[in-house]
Formats: C-alpha cells, sequence, structure tokens
C-alpha cells in the first residue's frame, strides 16, 4: 500500500505515477473534499481525510500500514500521520517543504522503517515523467495566474483554497 499525504500540485502527479508505475493500493489523504474527490478520478483506491484518523484506518487495511508514505504537506500534523501510517520495515519520504518536525526515535517511529527527505529526483526520473506524460498517462492539471496574483495566492495556499493541480504564475 502506498500513501499519499496532501493532493496538491505535486499529490495529483504523485496519484497517478503511483498508479502508472506500481501495482500498490493507493490511498490518498487530503482535508479539502474536492481534492479528495480529484485524488480518487486520478487513480487513487480510497480517499481519507486526515481529521477521520486516518492513521488508524490505513493501518486497518492490513500488512500493518502503509509500506510507502509520501508527505507532500512536511507540517507537524502530516509528518506524525506519515509516522502513524507507515508499516514497520517501510518507507516515509517527505517531501512538503512546511518546515514541520517530528520527534523521531525507536518509540516515535515504526521498527526498521525509514525517513527521508526529498527535492529532486534524478535525470533518468524526469526522463520516465515526461515519457509517462507524451503518452498521456500523466497528466498535470494547471491553473494560471497573473504574478499580480501569487501573494493571495500563498494565503489561498495556507487554508488550502487554490484550485485543484497545480498553479502556475505568467508574466502579465
Amino acid at each position: 500500500m502506498a500513501t499519499v499525504i496532501g493532493i496538491g500540485g505535486l499529490g495529483h502527479l504523485a496519484v497517478q505515477i503511483l498508479r502508472e508505475m506500481t501495482p500498490a493500493k493507493i490511498v490518498a489523504v487530503e482535508k479539502d473534499y474536492r481534492r479528495r474527490e480529484f485524488a480518487l478520478e486520478l487513480g487513487a483506491d480510497i480517499a481519507l481525510d486526515p481529521r477521520d484518523d486516518a492513521a488508524a484506518q490505513i493501518k486497518a487495511m492490513g500488512s500493518d500500514g502503509s509500506s510507502f508514505v509520501l508527505d507532500l504537506v512536511g507540517v507537524e500534523d502530516t509528518l506524525m500521520l506519515a509516522g502513524a501510517a507507515a508499516a514497520r520495515q517501510g518507507k516515509v519520504v517527505c517531501v512538503g517543504a512546511g518546515f514541520g518536525t517530528y520527534p523521531f526515535s525507536m518509540l516515535t517511529f515504526p521498527w526498521e522503517c525509514s525517513l527521508q527527505t526529498s527535492y529532486a529526483g534524478e535525470a533518468r526520473e524526469l526522463e520516465e515523467l515526461l515519457q509517462l506524460a507524451a503518452t498521456g498517462r500523466v497528466r498535470v492539471h494547471t491553473n494560471h495566474i497573473t504574478l499580480d496574483q501569487v501573494p493571495e495566492a500563498y494565503a489561498q495556499l495556507e487554508h488550502g483554497g487554490l484550485e485543484l493541480g497545480r498553479t502556475i504564475a505568467v508574466p502579465n
């Protein structure tokens, strides 16, 4: 099982990539109802609201939790959720730049589970992604705003109010 926390600009791509590259059951975790529905449309098997004890629901799905958890938010709440949802010997990757912290120890994290951060991929991975996009198997959903709208977009980002997909600022 693979879990994606945060179905925004990166999360909507992560769901599609996981669907194309793995046979894993995909669980999307997102506060916003529209984004949960969007994740299901993009190929997630299940979409959960983190406020409904998503970690317990993931653990109850079997296999002691998720073998791969991708946190695309990176705040305390999502990091705690990631650790709580991860299976023993699983992997948690935090890409989200929310600057959250996690109390990492042998008692707060699943046994033999790894935790890593990542902000970029390898050239080979980019080539694979471009091939998926060229064949239509992964589609970037975009919303364009002007540069003048960037401050408002950042404010909306704090409250999950951005449109579905990736928001891109373009010159006026």
